[in-house]
């Protein structure tokens, strides 16, 4: 098997893995058959993008087209605001891009 990367087809960004798992302009790159579209069947399932990731900062027509949540939350100073963008995806919200392999020996 090729190694390849998930791409989101809306965005044209990639699968990226973690707590929650995210977009990223490069993603991972997965070398077997067992990625983040084996987990989701049919289901929907949401990508959070927070403030703190360079996607956020970097994709701000995101805003217009995901929804936008905002949200009080405590932390040790007392009251802030945090917001984020929710992305619903499915199996069909990606593509399997295949990778080229040049190896010189």
């Amino acid at each position: 098997m090729n190694p390849y990367r998930l791409k989101h087809i809306d965005t044209g960004l990639y699968f990226k893995p973690g707590c929650g798992g995210t977009l990223d302009k490069k993603g991972k790159i997965y070398t077997t058959g067992a990625s983040y579209l084996s987990y989701i069947q049919d289901i929907k399932d949401n990508i959070y993008i927070y403030p703190w990731t360079r996607v956020y900062k970097d994709y701000p027509e995101l805003f217009e087209k995901y929804q936008h949540v905002y949200y009080s939350c405590k932390d040790k100073d007392g009251n802030r605001m945090l917001d984020y963008i929710v992305i619903p995806v499915t199996r069909e919200s990606f593509i399997k891009e295949e990778l080229e392999i040049n190896i010189k020996i």
